[in-house]
């Protein structure tokens, strides 16, 4: 008896510890966030985050989300995922979270980082656009307030 009730809490430890590592979750995004944020972590992958704000003089006007995702394991990963955003509370791309074209796939070697950089638009998964600071006739004023990873899974190479 005394077994199956020390069995009993250890599965209920493993399972709600391994639960916590990979849960979905949605991020309120909001403009004090120039430090790196932590998002995530999905099975060696964790995820980070910070606002920054455009300083190359043709883009000085907008704001960006941007990801760290580093491999903390000890071992090369693919990591994929589709992320969702949401602008004034309404999301922008939820209908199409099945969709490829949403989808992003990273190898990462064990310790590799890869970061975002506000502007820079050279790698798509590492970004969300936010907002323009200043707005001009024409322009949508709306802002990301919010973020999530879906379809996220993780794989040794």
């Amino acid at each position: 008896m005394r077994n199956t009730l020390v069995f009993s809490l250890l599965f209920l430890c493993i399972v709600s510890f391994s639960q916590k590592d990979t849960e979905v979750k949605e991020q309120v995004v909001t403009l004090e966030e120039s430090e790196w944020t932590f998002y995530n972590n999905y099975e060696g992958i964790k995820v980070e985050y910070r606002i920054e704000a455009c300083t190359q003089k043709n883009n000085d006007n907008q704001v960006w989300l941007v990801f760290k995702i580093t491999n903390t394991s000890q071992s090369s990963k693919v990591f994929s995922w589709t992320p969702l955003w949401k602008r004034d509370n309404v999301c922008v791309n939820c209908d199409y979270s099945t969709d490829d074209e949403f989808k992003n796939e990273l190898t990462l070697e064990p310790n590799e980082v890869r970061q975002g950089e506000a502007c820079v638009i050279k790698d798509r998964r590492t970004y969300i656009f936010s907002h323009f600071i200043i707005k001009y006739p024409g322009m949508d004023s709306k802002k990301l307030t919010s973020f999530e990873f879906v379809n996220v899974q993780v794989k040794d190479v």
